[in-house]
């Protein structure tokens, strides 16, 4: 179930960013940030409704956080989407987004 889901995962992941960065060519990337964050938002909605947890208030301050530094992000690449070559922005958003979290880790 764990690979099911994994893939699942990736798979999204994997083509918001892609519809995400050509759509930021045609729109705004205000606006396909918004229609791609509420989409995700419903979607947590319903994944939350269906599993069950106790959720304490840091949990939520650390959610409300951590989805600001992701509009943030996805606003940046998108962006980076629609005015760069893809071969340039695309490895260069992998590279940093697996330095962050190994730079804290190891700081930490």
């Amino acid at each position: 179930m764990a690979v099911a889901f994994g893939l699942l995962v990736a798979v999204s992941f994997g083509s918001a960013d892609f519809l995400g960065g050509r759509a930021s060519v045609r729109a705004s990337t205000v606006a396909v940030v918004l229609i791609g964050q509420s989409i995700a938002v419903a979607g947590a909605l319903i994944v939350a409704s269906v599993v069950g947890a106790r959720v304490a208030r840091s949990d939520v301050g650390f959610g409300v956080l951590s989805g600001a530094a992701n509009v943030v992000g996805l606003s940046l690449l998108y962006r980076g989407l629609a005015r760069a070559r893809v071969g340039v922005v695309a490895p260069l958003t992998a590279v940093v987004g697996a330095l962050v979290p190994v730079t804290f880790a190891l700081v930490r």
